[in-house]
């Protein structure tokens, strides 16, 4: 809410919770009530603030940013061929389309398209890899692209509250990434040439992206400013790890033609326990 534009938010708001949020943000009275707490006093603050446009330096920058970082996003995504293939191996994407999951089907058409996928079956296959990759990849790019320096990123961050919102949450999707585990994935490819290549890409990225969000804000580790969130990812990650290579496991017997329902019944138990253990389902 506060990092909306100034403006925006005019002593209301209207939001959408998905649905296994609900339970977790006010399923009993005193979680309920913290969370409603934050939403109006963020909403109160959010409408006292002056509508005044950014400085012109800054709104420059961020321009320069955001569309570098779509060229950066681009190139891997749309532009390299073999990337389509590795999408639909390197993660468990066949798998979450066929789960009778959702109100809408995972894609507008019946092809594997990327660009006809819509966006939450999108987020979920990478997050399920241990990827996290679009809520990090074609930042660090998108940064050398626009030629941004370091100092130039931490005035943004500080006066840019948008900014500063994104950088937070990338730096929490960097850290709930793991890239051992998603190497793993990437075997699943039938064509290791291209496969490699690309993980190398990401995998590049992935320690640019750790980097700069470290730089910008001082720190040594991912999330050590937020001790408590980097304990729950911390945490998180002994119950989700396991389940990760199970599935791992079981998506191999899969793709090798095991077609035995106990084995669907189980990818599918991964897929709702890695999504319960992460709390995202994109």
């Amino acid at each position: 809410v506060l990092a909306q534009p100034a403006g925006t938010v005019q002593g209301r708001i209207r939001m959408t919770e998905q649905g296994e949020m609900i339970a977790r943000r006010f399923g009993d009275q005193p979680t309920a009530r913290r969370n409603l707490d934050g939403l109006a006093a963020a909403v109160l603050i959010a409408s006292e603030r002056p509508a005044v446009r950014p400085d012109p330096k800054v709104e420059a920058a961020m321009t320069a940013l955001a569309q570098a970082s779509f060229e950066g996003y681009r190139a891997l995504v749309y532009d390299d061929p073999a990337f389509e293939d590795f999408f639909w191996s390197a993660t468990p994407i066949g798998e979450i389309v066929g789960l009778n999951i959702g109100s809408r089907p995972a894609s507008r058409t019946a092809s594997r398209k990327i660009e006809d996928l819509r966006a939450i079956p999108w987020v979920f296959s990478w997050s399920q890899a241990r990827f996290m990759l679009p809520g990090w990849y074609g930042f660090a790019a998108g940064v050398e692209r626009a030629g941004l320096s370091v100092q130039q990123l931490q005035d943004l961050a500080g006066d840019f509250d948008f900014f500063a919102s994104l950088l937070s949450n990338m730096e929490l999707a960097l850290a709930q990434s793991h890239m051992g585990i998603a190497a793993r994935y990437m075997a699943l490819s039938q064509d290791p040439t291209n496969a490699e290549r690309i993980f190398a890409t990401i995998q590049r990225e992935h320690e640019a992206a750790s980097g700069l969000a470290l730089a910008i804000r001082g720190g040594t580790a991912l999330l050590d400013n937020q001790p408590e969130l980097a304990e729950s990812v911390a945490l998180a990650g002994l119950s989700v790890d396991p389940l990760n290579h199970l599935q791992l496991e079981l998506l191999s017997r899969r793709r090798r033609g095991d077609q035995d329902e106990a084995v669907r019944l189980a990818i599918q138990l991964t897929v709702a326990g890695i999504a319960a253990g992460l709390r995202n389902t994109g």
